[in-house]
């Protein structure tokens, strides 16, 4: 819309200077009256200048998906950190598809399970996260969960036999066998949802616990 005002805005400059130099050259006879046209035209460049490159930095900062002016990630990232029922968050992205739109995503890890009335606490947890990122006029957000259950026995069944320590494929006994828990106590700021040896980065997109 800035655009679109913007473009008008120049047409309506041009038309009004040409009118205006025209009637200073043929009702005066000053000496200076022929140099009124290109000074007119310097004057109206100037301006449509300083209004452009604003709107040419708003668009650049949309295009390379760059934070919001007026948001900090970090203050964002606190807040729901805070909430009840939250262990951590990583995974933050906060960027713009338009001048009134902002987009976010973001993991967090819950302290409750993924199955029971777990499930429902997390949708209560998770409207109040979207509450918390309503206040910093983030309407659309995408929130991936990241279940912490108490015992690695709930851990293990959240992933494919196959996928398990110990087992190269499709497991054909009626036991599970227990693997590791992927991340240590206390690191909040690990994933829980690890690539995988089949991540092409060698799993660099997953945060290990810093030694």
């Amino acid at each position: 819309m800035r655009g679109v005002f913007l473009h008008v805005m120049g047409d309506a400059l041009g038309n009004i200077g040409v009118i205006v130099s025209a009637l200073i050259i043929w009702l005066t006879d000053y000496s200076w009256r022929f140099y009124v046209d290109p000074g007119i035209s310097l004057v109206i460049t100037v301006i449509i200048l300083l209004s452009a490159i604003p709107l040419c930095k708003a668009a650049s900062r949309i295009l390379l998906q760059a934070v919001p002016h007026g948001l900090s990630i970090d203050h964002i990232k606190e807040d729901i950190e805070r909430l009840p029922g939250v262990i951590g968050s990583h995974h933050l992205h906060v960027w713009q598809l338009s001048d009134t739109k902002i987009v976010a995503s973001i993991h967090i890890q819950v302290d409750t399970e993924i199955k029971g009335e777990g499930s429902e606490r997390y949708m209560r947890l998770a409207r109040q996260v979207r509450k918390c990122l309503h206040a910093y006029g983030i309407h659309s957000s995408t929130i991936q969960p990241e279940f912490a259950p108490d015992s690695d026995a709930e851990d293990t069944l959240a992933a494919p036999s196959y996928a398990r320590a110990g087992s190269t494929g499709p497991s054909t006994s009626g036991t599970l066998p227990s693997r590791t828990p992927s991340v240590p106590d206390g690191d909040s700021q690990a994933c829980l949802l690890e690539c995988g040896e089949e991540c092409a980065r060698g799993g660099q997109c997953c945060p290990k616990k810093s030694p």
